[in-house]
């Protein structure tokens, strides 16, 4: 990090240390923005960085009463210092609309709107301003209006907005039907915004119009995907990480190029890509799109055959699995679809365990309190069941955005036998217990005091997501929260076939942990 002579932070660093660590470490990039703001109480970029991390972290409920005033109180010193200022820079004048937004003060908010549009047109938030303005007039202005707005704004863009100003463009372009413009917004798209580009064009590919241009881009990024090297793998991925995520990618493309085919009158084509895509990974809206076409087309076997994955797939809702085990046995017969089903079984536990990590036992001895404080050993509270351990914060936006979706988790997962613990990072408090009931969460929580099972874990940021079997052997780390009911299904499906677990590592082979 930058310092003066005084071993000061920098501010600038900090800012942009903020930034940077908001999507790896949301606690410390929250803890970062205050350093900042203690250090450069006169700065407008430290609150308004602060009180955005600050807006997300609390959501829809908003800020608290006490807060808001100290931020209101800060904004309006702000005001007072800078509002006569006629030579203030791009990021003064984008802090103050930016703090105004976010308080909620929406005189102010357009004073500075009109300040920042004027005096620093070329600035980030005067772009977003502007492409909002331009968005919420497209409502009634023709799409070439809008296209003309566009490009107008492309033109002062700076590269770091070029990818959403594409993709805005692109979907204009596209729903207009002026397919030469959307080929030009498209190539724009594809250098400014690479990793969403296969969005945009399976939106293409299943336009009748655009279906030749867009299936030719989507093979040349298969192609790419095929033979890509590691040179491309971001620096917390490991190789096989990367090789699995690639795999993903592959099976979506081709499954999209499959589905184009197919609509485009391309039948056998289509099905090449199709039985390839189906038969590399596990997508259940794949499958379902697989089976439906495979119905079409008089297949009834191996559309059944895809059907018997949707069916044993944990997030298909019990009463869908039913329906669909009626059906297929009256269409296949019931010992037919039972054999479908148990190699649909094996399939996800193939796919998932492939996956398995390679880290070694949970500690079991480590004591976290439960909501009374006392005290338990993680051995006791998993009692012999398959457990899901989440490590969990309230300071957390992305914990936080995960709890509705792991209070889904933690039904379906009891469902198939086990359980998930939540680890949180503060002791227990009315203000926690509190925030649990308001969210209806069902699952355990637990208090790591003293960090021993964080560490014994080596989770340094929230959420961290481990799956257990029965015996403590961690199968699974560092996962999305999405697949944690496939995990627990393939132990569950483990457990039952037999089947032997990845080989220990030995404990010098073990990666490091920390704090």
């Amino acid at each position: 990090m930058l310092v003066y002579d005084d071993d000061k932070p920098d501010h600038d660093a900090l800012i942009q240390k903020t930034y940077d660590l908001q999507h790896r470490n949301w606690a410390l990039a929250l803890e970062t923005a205050q350093q900042a703001t203690e250090l450069y109480s006169n700065r407008v970029a430290a609150w308004f960085a602060l009180s955005s991390l600050q807006q997300l972290l609390y959501g829809k409920a908003g800020l608290p009463r006490e807060l808001l005033s100290r931020h209101r109180a800060r904004f309006a010193q702000l005001e007072r210092a800078l509002a006569q200022n006629p030579a203030l820079s791009g990021a003064d004048l984008g802090g103050m609309y930016g703090y105004a937004v976010m308080l909620g003060d929406d005189v102010a908010a357009e004073r500075w709107r009109e300040r920042l549009l004027r005096e620093a047109p070329e600035h980030d938030l005067a772009l977003e301003v502007s492409l909002l303005e331009v968005r919420k007039a497209a409502s009634t202005d023709p799409p070439s209006t809008t296209l003309a707005k566009l490009e107008r704004l492309w033109a002062t863009a700076q590269s770091h907005h070029r990818g959403p100003l594409a993709s805005y463009a692109f979907d204009v372009a596209l729903e207009s039907g002026d397919f030469g413009t959307t080929a030009r917004w498209l190539d724009r798209y594809a250098e400014f915004q690479p990793s969403d580009l296969s969005v945009a064009l399976t939106r293409l590919a299943l336009n009748p119009a655009g279906r030749e241009l867009g299936i030719s881009r989507l093979r040349f990024l298969l192609g790419r995907l095929e033979s890509s090297d590691d040179s491309e793998r971001a620096l917390f991925l490991t190789k096989e990480d990367q090789r699995r995520n690639d795999r993903r990618r592959r099976q979506v493309l081709a499954g999209t190029i499959g589905v184009a085919l197919f609509e485009g009158g391309k039948v056998s084509a289509g099905l090449e890509y199709l039985d390839a895509a189906v038969g590399d990974g596990w997508n259940v809206e794949l499958f379902s799109q697989a089976a439906e076409i495979k119905q079409k087309l008089g297949e009834t076997a191996s559309a059944f055959e895809l059907w018997a994955r949707v069916a044993v797939d944990p997030w298909t809702p019990k009463s869908a699995a039913d329906s669909l085990s009626t059906v297929a046995s009256e269409a296949v017969g019931p010992d037919r679809w039972s054999r479908m089903l148990r190699s649909a079984r094996d399939m996800m536990a193939g796919w998932f365990v492939e996956a398995a990590s390679d880290l070694s036992f949970v500690p079991a001895h480590a004591r976290l309190a439960g909501s009374d404080g006392s005290l338990h050993t993680i051995d006791e509270i998993m009692d012999g069941r398959i457990s899901v351990f989440a490590f969990s914060s309230r300071k957390s936006y992305w914990a936080l955005r995960d709890l509705e979706t792991l209070e889904k988790v933690a039904g379906l997962v009891e469902e198939l036998g086990g359980r998930v613990i939540t680890v949180v990072d503060e002791p227990w408090s009315d203000g926690l217990q509190q925030f649990l009931q308001t969210r209806h969460l069902s699952f355990p929580a637990y208090y790591d005091a003293g960090s021993e099972a964080r560490s014994a874990f080596g989770v340094w940021a929230t959420p961290t997501y481990f799956v257990a079997d029965g015996s403590g052997r961690i199968w699974f780390a560092n996962g999305e929260v999405g697949e944690l009911p496939n995990q627990v299904a393939a132990l569950r499906h483990i457990e039952g076939t037999g089947a032997t677990a990845p080989p220990i590592v030995a404990e010098a082979d073990a990666p490091p942990t920390t704090n």
